[in-house]
């Protein structure tokens, strides 16, 4: 019987929620994406725990990575950590970051992940379909 690394429930990763004159940031992710095909989230990334990142570090090297170098948090709120489930039934914790202060201009660096967009805050409830994303949005 071939033996499995059993590792703690961890954060998985960081959800960073922009949010600037009465709008946030979504991501409408393609048919191809294997986790969230179709659907409109609030953009984040992994942490790399296993080489020891902490959400913080993360969510700097998640945005550089998603908005580009010329993107630099000023001012952020740490919302905590949630539980969610894949469309695959896999579990999920990431931890929230809501973000109102940044330098620099939002840039998709990453096209073939999704196409991200501004959304007035008063239609996270029709956009987000995922109970997770509502939750951040309203815990912020």
């Amino acid at each position: 019987m071939e033996r499995k690394e059993i590792l703690p429930l961890q954060n998985t990763g960081v959800i960073f929620l922009f949010y600037k004159e009465g709008k946030i940031l979504v991501e409408d992710r393609p048919e191809s994406d294997a986790t969230y095909s179709n659907l409109t989230i609030i953009p984040g990334g992994k942490i790399k725990f296993r080489e020891g990142e902490l959400a913080e570090k993360a969510l700097d090297r998640e945005v550089e990575e998603e908005f580009g170098k010329g993107v630099k948090i000023t001012e952020k709120f740490d919302l905590g950590e949630f539980c969610d489930f894949t469309k695959k039934g896999n579990l999920q914790r990431p931890r929230a970051f809501l973000i109102t202060e940044f330098k620099g201009k939002i840039v998709n660096c990453e096209p073939e992940k999704g196409r991200h967009r501004w959304i007035s805050i008063n239609d996270y409830d029709r956009e987000l379909p995922l109970a997770a994303s509502k939750l951040i949005v309203e815990r912020a």
